[in-house]
């Protein structure tokens, strides 16, 4: 199998996402070439250790320089040379699966598919039409709307299999394309997350200091569908109420728009602001009390799985979420069948009074006792990386390839 990402193999989610992937698919027996898009400054000794790091794990990597500007003739130079390399690296290996995540990806995937016979896999990580729009980036029904729109229909149209990644994601594609989608296989697979997220024994128990600060954390890129501004003020809000609140963020972005937002809402004694590389965001989470992640909600985060909302759930912590972004509502209110309970709160305006509406909600999550225990029971449930993502994976590899070689477990 060929997997063609659009970005980085240095980008955490790359690592967090695909590559554990990819690790569940090796193990049940499949063999997986890995093509992706690395930036100018990737240097010679970073080839030398990816290289030798994924084929530690029976990975085979390749990659493409990665071009950023002018946006559009670059991104057309970049499938260009993606679809020479991923034709040469098809007959070099004999590729028998093409798995593209996401439009561009499966630009490049559609026109190997029609050289070589391949099957197609298409990895739909969401609409990106819809996702330009609701920034603001793209006029609705622009030329490059419309180009977008129209190489998504082809994309459905050819694909052997569709992964999305909520059932709301699956109704807009048999809602817009039904022809397309008829009697093809469409697998929902969230934003998975492993078990590296474990409290020490203590948290484990519920064993905190009376006098421990209640620290609210976020992890994750700024800005863009991510409000920075909004969660500044929902903390604003939270710190006017309770005395110990502080707020710890960690964030790969620029930080400069956060750090003046803090100063001017007198949260500077509150906040940290750091950056964490994930195996070790993995162990420091546990020690918060509850998980933020304002998001944008719009037409396209119908189709999104924030994958911080399952690192939050999977340490153990309730999450502060706003409504109207994926599958999040359910997630987070107990509306998926379980009956254990909520595992977090809902904000359903941007205002000073929606934040000290649920705030009561909150409090009562993190003073539960056996509230972390719930939260990563619903992890588990749903958003576990081997009993969710790797199961699912296999089960649509299986259907387009028939069963694998032996696998190793």
């Amino acid at each position: 199998m060929l997997y063609i990402c659009y970005q980085s193999v240095l980008e955490p989610l790359t690592q967090t996402q695909v590559i554990r992937y990819l690790e569940g698919l090796i193990l049940a027996g499949h063999r997986i070439c890995l093509l992706t898009f690395e930036p100018a400054s990737f240097s010679r000794r970073q080839v030398i250790r990816v290289r030798e790091q994924l084929s530690g794990k029976g990975i085979t990597w390749d990659w493409v320089r990665y071009h950023n500007y002018p946006t559009v003739p670059a991104t057309a130079w970049d499938i260009f040379r993606g679809i020479l390399a991923a034709t040469r690296l098809s007959w070099k290996y004999g590729v028998s699966l093409l798995h593209a995540r996401a439009h561009v990806a499966g630009l490049i995937a559609l026109a190997v598919k029609r050289v070589t016979g391949a099957k197609f896999l298409f990895d739909l990580r969401g609409f990106m039409a819809e996702e330009r729009v609701d920034a603001g980036i793209w006029p609705p029904g622009g030329a490059l709307f419309q180009a977008t729109k129209y190489a998504e229909r082809a994309l459905v149209s050819a694909a052997d299999g569709i992964i999305v990644l909520t059932p709301q994601a699956r109704k807009l594609l048999a809602q817009w394309y039904p022809r397309e989608t008829a009697r093809k296989a469409i697998q929902i697979i969230p934003c998975c997350v492993d078990r590296r997220y474990q409290p020490a024994p203590a948290l484990l128990c519920g064993q905190r200091a009376d006098d421990e600060p209640l620290t609210l954390v976020y992890a994750g890129k700024l800005g863009g569908w991510y409000l920075t501004e909004e969660m500044v003020a929902f903390v604003a809000e939270a710190a006017a109420k309770v005395p110990n609140l502080r707020w710890q963020v960690w964030t790969q972005s620029d930080s400069t728009l956060l750090s003046q937002l803090v100063e001017r809402a007198h949260l500077s004694a509150r906040v940290q602001i750091g950056r964490l590389a994930p195996d070790v965001l993995a162990a420091e989470l546990p020690k918060c009390r509850a998980g933020l992640a304002l998001i944008r909600p719009s037409l396209s985060k119908l189709a999104s799985s924030p994958t911080k909302i399952g690192e939050y759930l999977a340490a153990g912590l309730p999450v502060v979420a706003s409504a109207g972004v994926g599958d999040v509502d359910e997630l987070l209110t107990g509306n998926h069948g379980t009956g254990r309970g909520p595992v977090g709160v809902l904000v359903r305006r941007f205002t000073a009074d929606a934040y000290r509406e649920v705030l009561p909600e909150l409090l009562q999550l993190v003073a539960d006792p056996t509230t972390p225990a719930r939260c990563r029971a619903t992890a588990a449930d749903y958003l576990d990386l081997q009993h969710v993502g790797w199961a699912r994976y296999r089960q649509i590899y299986q259907a387009l390839l028939g069963p694998g070689r032996k696998p190793v477990r």
